[in-house]
């Protein structure tokens, strides 16, 4: 009878937390579907977390059923940031007191060593929630002109010529411009999502996780850089059409994942392999 009460209690708290938070979630797939998205990712952000629960299902079963009352404080927490957030249409707050609500009930429905077990697809959870514009506008600015200056750079060392103004690239047949969706903030977010499920999934120990993890951040914009340098190479070359040719665009920009992947694989050879991990 217990158990069945459980049961129930389980289910009526994520059914309400699934009711509450309707709203969100039709904004975030809203951000995910923009022209132009940063968060087109966002929709496997879900599978990914309900895979690595289920790589989890056995450690999760042998967890003994307990529950913790200090989960139910910030449950409620959680869900008061939320309403006050959808009153005040703050969304990027409600979207991240998800994590506070849904930390609350596993800890108050299952207890402490489960929410350390769920640890990491909680942590994954904020890749799929869009940062607010001012916060996008202000990163995408400074990568777009840092991508510019390392890339220009680079390339004057190897003798071509060129001239930088701003994100503007001059070269000798054509203008390229570093725009938004060159500056790499797109592939940085996607390349951290990704970096982090590898780095997790990786035979490493915690420490040497982390490090590769925080290594996606400077691989991500190398990876941009590589991407640039081969544009101003093809502008230098064919002029400045190419540029806008939808298919070198589009391969260009395949391009930085295929660098990505590389340099993560080199990272994760040159950090080692761990028997165990802690």
């Amino acid at each position: 009878m217990e158990n069945k009460s459980n049961k129930t209690l389980q289910i009526t708290i994520w059914l309400l937390i699934a009711i509450l938070y309707i709203p969100t979630f039709i904004w975030m797939v809203g951000m995910f579907n923009e022209t132009d998205t940063n968060y087109s990712h966002g929709f496997l952000i879900p599978l990914v977390i309900a895979y690595i629960i289920w790589l989890k299902k056995k450690v999760l079963s042998q967890i003994p059923a307990s529950t913790s009352k200090l989960g139910l404080p910030i449950l409620i927490i959680g869900l008061l940031i939320h309403l006050a957030a959808l009153r005040l249409r703050i969304e990027f707050i409600s979207s991240l007191s998800l994590l506070i609500t849904a930390s609350g009930a596993i800890l108050y429905l299952y207890g402490t060593a489960c929410l350390k077990e769920l640890q990491f697809p909680l942590f994954l959870y904020l890749f799929m929630s869009p940062l607010p514009t001012v916060f996008t506008v202000y990163i995408t600015f400074n990568l777009k002109m840092l991508a510019a200056q390392i890339a220009t750079t680079i390339m004057k060392i190897f003798g071509m010529p060129l001239i930088r103004e701003g994100s503007t690239i001059i070269t000798r047949h054509s203008t390229l411009v570093v725009d938004d969706q060159c500056s790499g903030i797109r592939s940085l977010i996607s390349l951290m999502a990704l970096g982090s499920v590898y780095a997790y999934l990786s035979p490493l120990n915690l420490k040497k996780r982390i490090i590769m993890f925080l290594l996606t951040i400077p691989i991500a914009i190398i990876a941009n850089v590589a991407r640039i340098m081969v544009m101003i190479v093809a502008a230098y070359i064919y002029g400045g059409k190419i540029i806008d040719n939808k298919i070198f665009h589009n391969g260009t920009g395949l391009l930085v994942f295929i660098v990505a992947i590389v340099l993560l694989f080199g990272v994760q050879r040159m950090l080692g392999n761990d028997s165990t991990k802690q």
